[in-house]
């Protein structure tokens, strides 16, 4: 049984720590019986989050459309996570890098690819301000249904989130905690 932190309630960890526990929490995640959400803040505002439902397993890296422009990805951060494989950012629905596998070692593959997304091509744990994470990790809904629902709702939320990030003003100024994504 995995301990869910609840949305509002992150747990704070270092980057290396999240890397190597990243495959183990992902197999756990995927030994529930209900659609499971985790997101991974850094410091500088960008993320990777991860949808299980089953042997469903979805990886995310952030992608310009939900950053400051202050920390954006660079075109060659955007090159190397297309040479990397990860699938462009292509609808309202799918606004972020993704990758999806039903593959039995699903979340062994995406938790090595995430890593390196985030430590290669993000660069979180490059210097001493980048070595803190925030995790949540919570349900998405009570049971995962076999119909997709839950992932249409998350896909629904995650429409109704962008909107409203698109219309927000970022002032980063000063040395703001890390920002929730949801």
């Amino acid at each position: 049984m995995i301990n869910l932190t609840g949305p509002d309630k992150p747990l704070n960890t270092t980057v290396s720590s999240f890397v190597a526990n990243l495959p183990e929490l992902l197999v756990a995640m995927q030994h529930e019986d209900q659609a499971l959400v985790c997101i991974a803040d850094f410091v500088d505002y960008r993320y990777v989050q991860f949808w299980v439902e089953g042997d469903l397993v979805i990886a995310e890296v952030i992608s310009n459309v939900n950053v400051p422009d202050k920390n954006a990805l660079t075109s060659a951060q955007e090159e190397q996570l297309r040479e990397a494989g990860w699938q462009e950012p292509s609808s309202p629905k799918s606004p972020n890098w993704r990758l999806e596998s039903t593959e039995p070692d699903a979340a062994f593959t995406l938790a090595s690819r995430a890593a390196d997304a985030t430590t290669r091509i993000l660069r979180q744990g490059a210097t001493t301000e980048s070595q803190r994470v925030s995790l949540k990790t919570f349900s998405v809904r009570g049971h995962a249904e076999a119909d997709g629902t839950s992932r249409r709702t998350y896909r629904e939320q995650l429409a109704a989130l962008e909107a409203e990030m698109a219309s927000m003003t970022w002032d980063l100024s000063d040395d703001d905690e890390v920002g929730g994504t949801f």
